[in-house]
C-alpha cells in the first residue's frame, strides 16, 4: 500500500536500467550512483540516488535505506522509502509518520543547528533514554533531530546537502542545451535564472536574448548588472540591448555603469535614442566621466549627425559642464562640420 507522510511518498523503488549520470563519494566513503530524472517531455528535471548507509548509534549499527531526490541545481527536494524497509531508531523501533515528516523537515533545512558539529560532538554523555544521549549539546540540537535517530538525521543530512550539490551543478552545466535552457528560463525559479546567467555558453545569449532581457525586469539591480556583464559585446549593437541599457543603466552602481559603457564602446553604432540617453547622463562635475561619454559619442555617432551634436553642445553649455582640454580638442572637428556648432564650440572654449 502506498502511504503519504508529509511530502514523502512511501513506495516501491522502481528498477534502474539506465547508467548513472555520475558517481559521488560521500564524506563517509559511500559511493552513490546518481541518476538523472526527466519530465514528461524528456527534459532533465533533477537527480536521484539510492542511499544504503550504515548508521551506528549507542554501540548499535543498522542500515538506513532510501532514495534521495535533488532538483537541477542540487538542492535536496524529497526522499522515498520502501515500505518493506522502513527507517528505524534505537532498538529497531520503526519511524512513525511524524518521524518521517520530521526527517523531511530536517533534510530540507539549509542550516540546521548541528551543521558545524562533528559526529563526535553530537553526544556529551551516553544516556539511558530513547534519545540515547543527554547533556547540553543535545538540547541545543534537539529541535533538528528525530528522537532516537540522532546519527541517522546527521548522516542523511550530510548526504543530502553536502558536496553533491556542487557535483550536480557541474553536471547540469554540461547539459545546458536549448531544450533545458528554455525549460529553466520558463521556470519561476530565481536560482535557475541566476545559474543560467553564469553558465550559458556565448552563442546561447544570442539565441535566448529576448527572454534573458525580460528577466531583468523581475529582479534587483544586481541581476541586471550581471546580465549586462555577461552579454557578449557584439550584442550591445542590437536595438533591444541598447533599450535594455537605457532602461536599467540608472539602477547600476558606478562600476557596473563603467562596465556597460565599455560594452557599448566595443559594439557597433549607437541608436539615436541611446546617443541622447548618454548625453543626458553627462555629469556637471566629473570631467573624466564626461570625456568618456563624449569619446563614445564621437566613435559611434556619425560626424554629420547634426541633431545629436547640437543636443550635446547644448547640454554642455546649459549645464555649464567643465571639459578637459583634450576633450575640447576632440570636439573641434565635430564643430567644424556646421556653422552653428562652431559658435557653440567657441562658447565652450571660453568656460
Amino acid at each position: 500500500m502506498v502511504m503519504l507522510a508529509g511530502t514523502i511518498w512511501l513506495q516501491e523503488r522502481p528498477a534502474t536500467t539506465a547508467d548513472p549520470a555520475f558517481q559521488y563519494l560521500t564524506n563517509d566513503s559511500m559511493l552513490l550512483d546518481v541518476y538523472e530524472t526527466f519530465d514528461p517531455a524528456g527534459v532533465l528535471s533533477g537527480y536521484r540516488a539510492h542511499v544504503l548507509s550504515p548508521v551506528c548509534e549507542d554501540g548499535k549499527c543498522y542500515e538506513a535505506e532510501l532514495d534521495f531526490f535533488w532538483d537541477r541545481l542540487g538542492h535536496f527536494t524529497r526522499f522515498e522509502i520502501d515500505p518493506a524497509k522502513p527507517l528505524t531508531k534505537l532498538d529497531h523501533v520503526p519511524f512513525s509518520t511524524d518521524d518521517y515528516r520530521k526527517l523531511d523537515s530536517i533534510l530540507l533545512t539549509q542550516s540546521p543547528s548541528f551543521i558545524h558539529l562533528r559526529r563526535s560532538e553530537l553526544v556529551v554523555d551516553p544516556g539511558k533514554d530513547l534519545d540515547g544521549v543527554t547533556g547540553a549539546t543535545v538540547k541545543a540540537i534537539k529541535k533538528d533531530m528525530v528522537p532516537g535517530a540522532i546519527y541517522t538525521c546527521y548522516t542523511l543530512w550530510h548526504i543530502a546537502n553536502g558536496g553533491i550539490t556542487f557535483k550536480i551543478q557541474e553536471y547540469t552545466r554540461q547539459q545546458l542545451q536549448p531544450a533545458l535552457i528554455e525549460k529553466m528560463l520558463d521556470a519561476a525559479d530565481a536560482r535557475e535564472h541566476a545559474f543560467l546567467l553564469e553558465h550559458l555558453d556565448r552563442p546561447y545569449f544570442s539565441q535566448f536574448l529576448e527572454p534573458l532581457l525580460q528577466l531583468a525586469d523581475r529582479y534587483d539591480a544586481f541581476f541586471a548588472a550581471r546580465l549586462g556583464d555577461q552579454l557578449p559585446e557584439e550584442l550591445f549593437a542590437k536595438p533591444e540591448v541598447q533599450q535594455f541599457f537605457r532602461q536599467h543603466f540608472a539602477r547600476l552602481d558606478y562600476l557596473a555603469q563603467r562596465n556597460w559603457m565599455a560594452k557599448l564602446e566595443a559594439s557597433g553604432s549607437l541608436e539615436p535614442a541611446t546617443a541622447q540617453f548618454l548625453i543626458d547622463q553627462i555629469p556637471t562635475d566629473d570631467p573624466i566621466r564626461t570625456g568618456r561619454i563624449i569619446q563614445l559619442l564621437i566613435e559611434k555617432t556619425s560626424a554629420t549627425s547634426q541633431e545629436a551634436w547640437t543636443a550635446l553642445f547644448t547640454a554642455l553649455l546649459d549645464r555649464e559642464v567643465h571639459l578637459k582640454s583634450e576633450t575640447l580638442q576632440q570636439l573641434e572637428p565635430i564643430a567644424d562640420t556646421h556653422r552653428r556648432l562652431k559658435k557653440m564650440y567657441k562658447r565652450l572654449k571660453k568656460k
